[in-house]
């Protein structure tokens, strides 16, 4: 449990960290068509081009102050000699069941990551509508507006339901087992994409409540997992 908590503490702190980005290249979409009065292809490669230099050099100085503050507690005993015949290192990561079913799950997993994705095409072909008419300086405007806004409420709604669910996770874990947390919270988050599905983006903010729990997944197997993977050790 021990285990279980720290493991959750640092990917919730891990989820919190990497959002940062993401809410600073949205802001800059509203922020610099005004300053600079770009728009079209190089607004997005001057926002793409910002949120780089950002996070690359914060995450750059971030890492260089793990060298001075880190410190080891475990000492690692020089490995014996291998035997012959004694199977290598990676082919007992293969032969550890646990942990490829960790992987696997991980690698199905992964489209829960397609909300910001889809928001770019949410925003251009079913929340933003009125655009006949406009000249196409005034139509790349409001796209790129349209875009903005849709990408932060996915983000707010992401945030809400998977760091909401990294928060509770570190409590239920000392009463529910990894493997219904898992279960569970995949079930839920099925369901609510079907249901997202059936009411269409064209009822756009009918289907945020809806967003937020098919996110609850997305949380819970950033702790979870990592845990799962420490246990695999003991294998």
């Amino acid at each position: 449990s021990e285990r279980g908590s720290i493991l959750s503490i640092a990917r919730t702190t891990n989820g919190i960290g990497s959002a940062v980005p993401m809410a600073i290249f949205m802001i800059l979409g509203f922020v610099l068509p005004s300053l600079t009065g770009l728009s079209g292809l190089a607004l997005e490669k001057t926002k793409y081009m910002s949120i780089a230099l950002v996070a690359s050099i914060i995450g750059n100085l971030l890492f260089v102050m793990t060298y001075f503050k880190v410190k080891e507690r475990v000492k690692i005993p020089k490995p014996s000699k291998r035997k012959k015949g004694e199977p290598s290192s990676l082919k007992l990561i293969f032969k550890c069941k646990p942990l490829m079913l960790v992987v696997i799950m991980g690698i199905l997993a992964s489209g829960r990551y397609m909300y910001q994705a889809a928001a770019i095409h949410v925003a251009r072909y079913s929340f933003y509508k009125d655009i006949a008419g406009l000249a196409p300086e005034e139509t790349e405007q409001a796209l790129q507006s349209s875009i903005s806004l849709v990408n932060t409420v996915f983000a707010v709604a992401t945030a809400v339901g998977m760091f909401g669910a990294m928060l509770i996770v570190p409590k239920l874990i000392k009463r529910v087992s990894y493997k219904k947390l898992i279960v569970v919270s995949c079930i839920l988050g099925f369901v609510s994409s079907f249901i997202t599905f059936f009411i269409g983006y064209n009822h756009f903010w009918a289907c945020i409540p809806f967003v937020i729990l098919s996110c609850v997944p997305c949380g819970v197997i950033n702790c979870v997992s990592s845990a799962m993977v420490g246990d695999c050790l003991d294998y």
